[in-house]
């Protein structure tokens, strides 16, 4: 998949396709740039949520025995999220210049043929069968399942009926409703 994606010649079909226009595009950059500005400073999301709620409310906003305020104002992300960043730009760096200056052909052919190779040496036979055996069983359940619901409206309303039943009769429903007709 990485290979196909990244490293292999790039198919005729895709090559009529181009980059999204910017427009379709900005949104994007807003919710990116949005979410890096809320990671780097949260005081300025957290202070204005605990400013626009109740003050007797947002200082019952606990977590750990610390309220949220006090959290964000001891703890500085700025070290965490600038590290962060910095190693997905080297990450992405790395890739572009060895993208730009590898050929195609063998060395990608090579660091695929290790990197399949370290995959299969480091996933032990028990955990694909326990992966084959479990997808096995959510296609079981999922069959089981749809043959329940055919389609008919009224017997899957009448699922939801029995349900619910089910659930009231588990939960002591039905010894309060037998309390309530026994005799006094």
């Amino acid at each position: 998949f990485i290979r196909a994606i990244f490293l292999g010649a790039r198919k005729p079909v895709a090559r009529e396709f181009a980059d999204a226009p910017f427009f379709v595009l900005l949104p994007q950059y807003l919710l990116v740039a949005g979410i890096l500005v809320m990671s780097f400073f949260p005081k300025l999301l957290i202070e204005s949520i605990s400013a626009a709620i109740d003050p007797q409310f947002a200082s019952t906003l606990r977590w750990q025995g610390m309220s949220l305020e006090l959290i964000y104002a001891t703890w500085n992300p700025l070290p965490v999220m600038a590290f962060a960043v910095a190693i997905a730009a080297i990450l992405f760096a790395l890739l572009w210049f060895a993208r730009r200056t590898l050929p195609l052909g063998g060395a990608s052919r090579t660091v695929y043929s290790y990197a399949q190779a370290v995959g299969a040496a480091l996933t032990p036979p028990l955990a694909t069968r326990f992966y084959s055996e479990l997808t096995a069983m959510t296609v079981f359940a999922a069959e089981r399942a749809r043959r329940i619901y055919t389609g008919n409206g009224l017997t899957y309303n009448l699922c939801i009926v029995y349900y619910f039943l089910a659930l009231y009769a588990l939960g002591g429903g039905a010894a309060h409703v037998w309390a309530l007709t026994r005799p006094a």
